[in-house]
Formats: C-alpha cells, sequence, structure tokens
C-alpha cells in the first residue's frame, strides 16, 4: 500500500488540482466527446450470467497499464508479466504496456492526463481515486459494469470499498485493485524471553498496553511495539474507540477533536511518550533505538516486538533480506478497543482514464483485473489479497504455496476483516490533500510521533485548521 503523500509531494499534486480547476469545462471536454462517440465500453451481454462477459477487439491499439508499486516490487517481476501474457492469449491484437509506479506516479499520471496524455488504466491507493474523480479525469464504468459482470461478482466485492470507489457525479469511477487489511505481527522470541503470552482474539486496549509495557526494556534498547504515526493506521485506532477522522455525513467536518477521539489519541501518544513502550523507526533524535533500521530490521531484532502491519508485507516478510528463517514470528487480531475490533483495509483500486482513445480496450483490461484468474496470480504472485469476499481462503492457500515459509503462519486475522466485516477503508476530507497535511504536520507528527505537544490541543489546533481549510 502506498503511503499518503504528504509534504513535496502533496503540494506538487495540489499545484495540478489548481491546474485542473482553471483549465475549466473546456480541458476536458475533448476526452467527454471522445467517450460519447465511443458509446462506452464494448463488451458482450453477460452481465446476467456466472461469468464476465468478453467482448471483441479487432484493433491493433497499445494500452498503457500504471500498475502498482516499483519495478523492484514481486507484483510487477512477476505477477503484471504473467497476467498481460494471458491477457494477450485473449485479445492478441491489443498490446499491454505495463508501467510500474516509482516514487512520483500519482504526479505523473495527472499531469500527462491534464496534457491530454498518460495511462490508459491505472492502478491508485489512498486519495487519488477519489481526487482524480472529482476533477472529472476517470472514465464511469457503472454501465459497462451492470452489463458485462455479473451479480455473482458484483455483490462479491467489498461493499465499502465500491461504495468508497462511487459518488453521483462521477459514477463507479473505479473496481477493486486489493484490499490489505492490517494485523498484530508479533515476534514469537521476544514474548518468550519475557515469559509474556502470546497476543490472541481475547487481546484489548489493555491487554495491548499491559503487554508491550512488560515486553520493554528500555536499557536494552528493546520495546514492546511499533508506535502509530500516519493518518491511516491511526483512523484504525480512532474507529476502536467510536471515533474517526470526518464526519460521515459531511466530509468537509472533521470530528477527531470529538472527546472519544481525544480518548484514542491520548492512547497511542502515551504508548511512546507516558509508558515509553512502542517507539519508531527511522526517528532518531526521538527514538534511538530504532535509528537507521527498517521496519524489518526493527522487528527482527526485537527493537519492537508487535507492529501493526497489512497483508501486502507477507511475502516479504519471507525473504531472508527482511526477517532471518531463525526469527518466529505469528500474527494475531488487531486488539480490540472500547468499540470493538475495527482494522485498517486499503483502498487500492484500479480506474480508466476519461481521455483514453482506448476506452473499449481498456475496459476489457479492467475486466480481466475482476475475473478469477487474474485474482488467483495476484494473490499467487504479488501477494495481494482480493478484494472479493469469497476469494480469502484460496487467497491463503496460493500465498502460501507461493511461499512456504508461511505454511504454519495464523492468516485468520486478515481473512476476517474482511468475512466478518471488521476492516474499514480510509476516511477522505473534500481536500483531502490538504487537510491531510494539516493532520500529519500538526497532530501526527509533532505530537502523536515527537511528542513535542500533548494530543488534545494538538488535534484541536488541526481540526480548526482543516474547518478554516473548508470554508
Amino acid at each position: 500500500m502506498t503511503p499518503l503523500n504528504t509534504g513535496s509531494q502533496a503540494r506538487s499534486a495540489l499545484s495540478r488540482r489548481s491546474l485542473v480547476s482553471r483549465a475549466g469545462a473546456g480541458a476536458l471536454a475533448g476526452p467527454a466527446a471522445l467517450l460519447a462517440a465511443c458509446g462506452g465500453p464494448a463488451g458482450g451481454t453477460g452481465g446476467t450470467g456466472d461469468t464476465i462477459a468478453q467482448g471483441k477487439s479487432t484493433r491493433e491499439v497499445t494500452i498503457r497499464w500504471s500498475t502498482w508499486g516499483d519495478i523492484a516490487n514481486l507484483f510487477n517481476q512477476v505477477a503484471v508479466p504473467n497476467g498481460v501474457k494471458l491477457f494477450a492469449q485473449k485479445f492478441p491484437k491489443i498490446k499491454v504496456e505495463a508501467e510500474p509506479q516509482p516514487t512520483g506516479w500519482a504526479e505523473k499520471n495527472q499531469t500527462e492526463w491534464i496534457a491530454g496524455t498518460g495511462p490508459d488504466l491505472s492502478g491508485h491507493c489512498c486519495q487519488w481515486g477519489p481526487v482524480w474523480a472529482r476533477q472529472g479525469l476517470l472514465h464511469n464504468m457503472e454501465p459497462g459494469l451492470k452489463r458485462d459482470v455479473p451479480v455473482r461478482i458484483r455483490e462479491d466485492f467489498v461493499d465499502w470499498l465500491l461504495k468508497l470507489f462511487h459518488s453521483p457525479e462521477a459514477g463507479q469511477f473505479a473496481l477493486p485493485m486489493y484490499t490489505g487489511v492490517v494485523a498484530l505481527y508479533y515476534n514469537k522470541d521476544a514474548f518468550q524471553k519475557r515469559g509474556v503470552a502470546f497476543p490472541d482474539a481475547t487481546w484489548d486496549w489493555n491487554k495491548y498496553r499491559e503487554a508491550a509495557t512488560k515486553l520493554t526494556r528500555a536499557g536494552e534498547n528493546v520495546y514492546g511495539r511499533r508506535l502509530i504515526t500516519a493518518y491511516d493506521r491511526t483512523m484504525q485506532r480512532l474507529h476502536a474507540n467510536g471515533a474517526g477522522w470526518v464526519d460521515p455525513k459531511d466530509d468537509t467536518k472533521p470530528v477527531f477533536d470529538s472527546p472519544k477521539a481525544l480518548e484514542a489519541l491520548r492512547y497511542e501518544h502515551e504508548a511512546g511518550h507516558k509508558d515509553k513502550s512502542a517507539i519508531r523507526e527511522g526517528v532518531a533524535d526521538v527514538f534511538p533505538a530504532g535509528a537507521g533500521k527498517t521496519i524489518y530490521q526493527a522487528f527482527a531484532e526485537g527493537a519492537y516486538a508487535m507492529m501493526e502491519e497489512g497483508s501486502w508485507i507477507l511475502a516479504r516478510m519471507t525473504q531472508e533480506s527482511n526477517i532471518p528463517s531463525n526469527v518466529q514470528w505469528d500474527v494475531a487480531p488487531i486488539p480490540r478497543g472500547p468499540a470493538g475490533r475495527v482494522a485498517l483495509a486499503t483502498n487500492d483500486g484500479w480506474s480508466i482514464w476519461k481521455g483514453s482513445k482506448a476506452t473499449d480496450e481498456a475496459w476489457e483490461l479492467m475486466k480481466f483485473l475482476m475475473s478469477d484468474e487474474w485474482n488467483e496470480i495476484a494473490s499467487r504472485d504479488g501477494g495481494q489479497q482480493s478484494g472479493r469476499k469469497s476469494f480469502q481462503d484460496r487467497w491463503e492457500k496460493l500465498i502460501k504455496e507461493a511461499n512456504p515459509k508461511l505454511a504454519t503462519t495464523n492468516l485468520a486475522p486478515f481473512k476476517e476483516g474482511i468475512t466478518k466485516n471488521e476492516a474499514r477503508p480510509i476516511e477522505l476530507f473534500r481536500k483531502h490533500v490538504e487537510a491531510a497535511k494539516i493532520v500529519n504536520d500538526t497532530l501526527i507528527n509533532a505530537s502523536l510521533r515527537d511528542g513535542k505537544q500533548a494530543p488534545d490541543a494538538a488535534a484541536r489546533e488541526a481540526a480548526d485548521l482543516v474547518r478554516a481549510l473548508h470554508k
């Protein structure tokens, strides 16, 4: 999962959004007219059958596919080539050019689209799908979805993900790529060394705090858990206490200064700066024990014994360069908060650019990316947890077959985020790029991570700034 862009990347995205606003409707009239001429995605008449209807393409065209992750990611090294090969067997006249997503990919896509070129189909996460949809850059796939995709598959997608990818103005502007769920990874060696019982489904915030404290040996640079210092991960804490970032009825209103939200923020702040049982890697001036370490090194070496992380790192956890074979670890459910167990789920999706000159062919690729065949490739070769509810057991089987070191790993917490409806996607403000920067700078970094300000005061200050932003 790509992290939310802040800082220079956020400012870059903001400037390009301003460009869209200045360009006005005229800048998008060409693509809209093109789509009208195309008549929308082509396809068969299989919307009521059991399989996705496959259309026909007699044109020789090239589709640019902006994928997911950089070139070093297994998804691009294995899954994408296998998928492109299989798609070519079905559509030999459609050439697919896969483009990995290095740093700055989102701004690059957006700049090219505004200029009248760019990827025909793109993956995205976090705020990008909704932001691009509001800018009028994404194609509405709702008619094609209803016509070509059977009810069996449409209803199999995680409900809240389809809703996040739909708006009255833009229609169905994205479809699920995958939805990784966050669970609690724990270093079994560290627990056994301290005589602390392994985490299980009975754990709540109190047990989590107690265990982290028992595991901590500050004099030895050993701590109980990894501190949460990101917008999406902090949201997980808010949800577990019955709170959130954004008013569910009005995405211009922050609600993270409510009593329940402040209580959740204090819980996290105290772990790092009162109990001192949680640290963060890569923040040497605040947490020297994590200096110069990746999350894998910090976890494997015991700098922290627990970390809340997603299913998307499972394959990387099996790599010797990340977690040596002699380190014993497993996975448990996210501890319950006062309002229940709530895990973060990613909102990675696929969208078709509204200005594509190969909309019909891009729709065929999109349908392929919804198929059982592709879900198997993405699960086995890319480690991606499917966004389809019925696919969870098959995902576990495939990722374990591809990564034998996971044979005995407990993957139930990831699956149950979907099957028990315990996972939730990110909450987005109307002006999310700017709002997220305010929240990150004023609250998450200054207070939760660095401890420079009390969380109550930081939250109220950030909330006031977000309110002012949306006036």
